[in-house]
């Protein structure tokens, strides 16, 4: 759900509109850094399971 949301972000990031632009461009770190998070969580997930 956070990369459709991203890339939703980043479409609007296209638009003419500079005020368009700048809104999506602050949208799209917090997007990036939850991503990371949740890929670090999964990361974690799977090296407990093969540490087992």
């Amino acid at each position: 759900m956070t990369n459709i949301e991203i890339w939703h972000q980043e479409d609007v990031a296209r638009s003419n509109r500079d005020e368009d632009v700048v809104r999506a461009k602050r949208n799209i770190d917090p997007l990036n850094q939850h991503r990371n998070d949740l890929m670090e969580e999964i990361d974690e997930i799977i090296l407990e399971k093969v540490q087992q």
